[in-house]
């Protein structure tokens, strides 16, 4: 992921590039072309906390992950084109609020921010509370995946990348959701400035006009408080034995 690919650049290219040749070289052998769901990543883009990307954006990653999340996408999109396959590359948001425990992702004290103070721990916030930041829940993104991998394909043409209609929030603005609907739990978060995640997160762009994600059917986000009791009825518990706790 982002910070272990930026920090291990042979392991970043061994992950995100040479295992998109071996999906191409397995679907070259296969009877006929399987339709194809790759993950990118909004870390494919910049522009940074101003941005608002409209659909047609250029893709211009400032770190190792997200050109190899670009460089993947014209990989499959010109297998696609030479029909070893049938291409819908998802830009995902970052994921908020993951189970489990934290990851070596740049971006994952986005969920570690609500995650654990609702699991009674204490964390820290590496960023400013204005930070903005272009999320969705771990459902929302499962319902993209799942739909990209029904839809019909052939209104999308050459261009096979889809930025899915995620949510523009700021740090600030889910500690505060998270307090209206657990009361208590912001107490737990505590600002540490973190120069090297802010560096990295910061370049991403914090929201998209999504319309050609609308328009091929990628259903719309809900708000905050909607995600964050998402979490508490689904994934909570789940957290909870996965950490021991």
């Amino acid at each position: 992921m982002s910070a272990a690919a930026e920090a291990d650049y042979d392991l970043g290219r061994r992950v995100n590039l040479d295992g998109i040749h071996a999906v191409v070289d397995s679907c070259r052998r296969l009877p006929r072309p399987p339709r194809v769901v790759f993950t990118s990543s909004v870390a494919s883009f910049s522009g940074g906390q101003e941005a608002m990307l409209a659909d047609d954006a250029r893709q211009m990653p400032t770190n190792s992950y997200g050109a190899q999340k670009a460089a993947g996408e014209m990989i499959l999109s010109d297998a696609s084109r030479r029909g070893f396959l049938d291409l819908v590359s998802i830009r995902l948001p970052t994921i908020c609020i993951r189970p489990g425990a934290p990851n070596k992702a740049a971006s994952s004290f986005v969920s570690a921010i609500v995650r654990e103070p609702l699991l009674g721990l204490p964390t820290t916030l590496p960023v400013p509370e204005d930070f903005a930041v272009w999320i969705a829940s771990p459902a929302h993104a499962v319902a993209w995946l799942l739909h990209a991998a029904v839809m019909a394909t052939a209104a999308m043409g050459l261009d096979r990348g889809i930025n899915p209609p995620g949510l523009s929030v700021t740090t600030g603005a889910m500690l505060d959701a998270m307090e209206a609907v657990r009361p208590g739990t912001r107490a737990l978060v505590t600002a540490s400035l973190d120069r090297n995640v802010a560096d990295i997160v910061g370049t991403w762009p914090a929201a998209f006009a999504p319309v050609r994600a609308h328009a091929l059917g990628f259903a719309p986000h809900g708000d905050l408080r909607g995600l964050i009791k998402e979490f508490l009825a689904h994934d909570l518990q789940l957290t909870r034995r996965m950490r021991g706790l």
